[in-house]
């Protein structure tokens, strides 16, 4: 049983760096798997110009839906890796002076909202890819959604 005079965290210490660690990596496995998944497989840099056709759309959705499957695969799966490292960045700052406390609230409700974010077009892309069969102006309309979503959000 621990003494209510001594803290959780005296007593396990090599679990809490740990634990704080694990959520330190996650930044930059999030960063690792956004690049990777969006750029490198799914060739969604630089973003489909704002003069292409429907049909170009499609036609890039088409050509590529496997790789654009996958690239999507990896951000949804990077995504929530996001949520750890803004914990731990908001319990640092929490923290380092009591005096700011509500600073570290305000940065861990918009880490998650970032996060969230950065689901929704990416759950809109996959969505384009799914079913590229679509007709052009669905594939445009969900595209074109979703990078509006991601660059102006």
């Amino acid at each position: 049983m621990v003494p209510a005079s001594e803290p959780a965290t005296t007593l396990w210490p090599a679990m809490d760096r740990r634990v704080q660690l694990l959520c330190a990596w996650c930044g930059p496995a999030f960063l690792l798997l956004f690049l990777l998944g969006f750029w490198v497989i799914a060739g969604l840099v630089p973003p489909p110009s704002a003069n292409d056709t429907a049909s170009q759309i499609a036609d890039f959705y088409r050509a590529n839906a496997d790789q654009l499957r996958v690239g999507l695969l990896l951000l949804l799966i990077g995504a929530p890796l996001l949520v750890p490292f803004v914990v731990l960045l908001a319990v640092q700052l929490k923290r380092s002076d009591p005096r700011i406390a509500p600073l570290a609230y305000i940065q861990l409700l918009c880490g998650v909202v970032t996060m969230l974010e950065l689901l929704l077009p990416v759950v809109l892309m996959a969505t384009a890819a799914f079913r590229p069969e679509r007709s052009p102006e669905s594939i445009q309309l969900l595209n074109d959604a979703a990078f509006t979503i991601l660059i102006w959000a």
